[in-house]
């Protein structure tokens, strides 16, 4: 992941959410589903589409 985007990623968990138990619960679910995208293979997520 480009440093710019692990950046964003990183002030969005940690500057826009500011109740503590809402950034836990999004983070759990961002690695979840990163993991799942892992799992089949997915590198990026630029080509994933709803």
């Amino acid at each position: 992941m480009p440093e710019s985007s692990r950046l964003k990623f990183l002030e969005f968990f940690t500057a826009q959410i500011r109740n503590a138990n809402t950034r836990r619960s999004y983070a759990k679910v961002a690695v979840e589903f990163l993991s799942w995208c892992e799992l089949r293979g997915a590198l990026s997520l630029g080509p994933i589409r709803r």
